[in-house]
This record gives C-alpha cells, structure tokens and sequence, in this order.
C-alpha cells in the first residue's frame, strides 16, 4: 500500500476580493507542520502558520507542509484586491481581471 502524497489547500483557493481577505492553509495530515509565504511586491520568508492569514493588498501565497517523514509539493495560490466601485457591477458576460502589480 503505497501513502498518498502530503498536500497542502487554500480555503478560499485564491480569487478576488474588495478590502480583506482571510484565508486557510490546512493540510490532509493533522501532524504536518504548514509552512507558508507570500508575494506582494518580493517573496517574503517563509513562516509557520498558526491560524488563518489575513491579506489586505493584491498577493500571492506559497505553501508547502511537512511531517517527519514527508514534505508536500509548494501549493500557490493568487488573490487579487479589486476596486470597491465594483462591487455592484453585474453582467452576463463574464469578467476578467488582468493585474501586472504582482
């Protein structure tokens, strides 16, 4: 019985968002230690997560769990901060949204 790979999700898994938003790193072994950093204009350090990540600017997050006997895959995710004046825009044509700040 070969053991399925450590891996790591987002909850949300990136998307966008208006003036904060709060996400989880969560890994399918209770015993991983989460390791996560994130990208805004540079790569920060990596740091162990301890509860949810709050982003308040356009980012991206790196992260990667590890037991004593494995170590996942670099998740990555991309949240984008969209401008309040959209919120209420509605349309049947879907959007996209193009970002060069990160």
């Amino acid at each position: 019985d070969t053991p399925h790979p450590l891996q790591v999700q987002f909850s949300p898994n990136g998307g966008t968002f208006l003036s904060e938003v709060t996400i989880n790193v969560t890994a399918d072994d209770p015993d991983a230690t989460i390791y996560y950093a994130i990208e805004t204009d540079e790569l920060g350090e990596f740091t162990i997560a301890t509860g949810p990540i709050t982003l308040t600017e356009s980012s991206i997050v790196l992260a990667y769990a590890s037991t004593e006997n494995a170590v996942s895959s670099l998740s990555v995710t991309t949240f984008t901060e969209i401008d309040g004046s959209l919120s209420a825009f509605s349309s049947d044509i879907p959007m996209v949204i193009l970002s060069s700040d990160i």
